[in-house]
């Protein structure tokens, strides 16, 4: 059996655009099936309560948008802030490089395992 394609973050991110949510991790391409609707209505509240409690210049985005955390992780959390004054996560070419202050992932049955671990562990390095 062959073992699963590796990609750089450079190979992951020179793919076609998509709306499927699609994350690179440790070099594995990931790809889940779209949100349920809980799901969806759990994120909307989650973020008009940051959006309305974030300083002003704070970002508060949802996804899809790519975070890349390392040379072979590249993530999309459900919710994330950015706080006025982080210097460590930059927008460049329409990606976010580097961390967000916080990082929100949503737990779905297929995908609690890889957030509460892995994922986890990622964010927080």
């Amino acid at each position: 059996m062959l073992a699963p394609a590796r990609l750089s973050v450079d190979e992951f991110l020179a793919q076609p655009e998509t709306l499927t949510p699609t994350e690179l991790f440790e070099g594995a391409v990931i790809v889940s099936p779209a949100p349920t609707f809980g799901h969806q209505r759990i994120a909307a509240r989650l973020y008009d309560c940051l959006r309305t409690r974030t300083p002003a210049g704070s970002l508060v985005l949802f996804a899809p948008v790519d975070v890349v955390l390392s040379d072979s992780t590249v993530v999309q959390p459900d919710l994330l802030w950015i706080a006025p004054d982080n210097d460590r996560c930059i927008e460049r070419d329409g990606r976010l490089y580097g961390a967000p202050d916080l990082c929100v992932e949503i737990l779905s049955p297929s995908t609690a395992r890889l957030d509460r671990t892995a994922k986890f562990t990622a964010y927080e390095r």
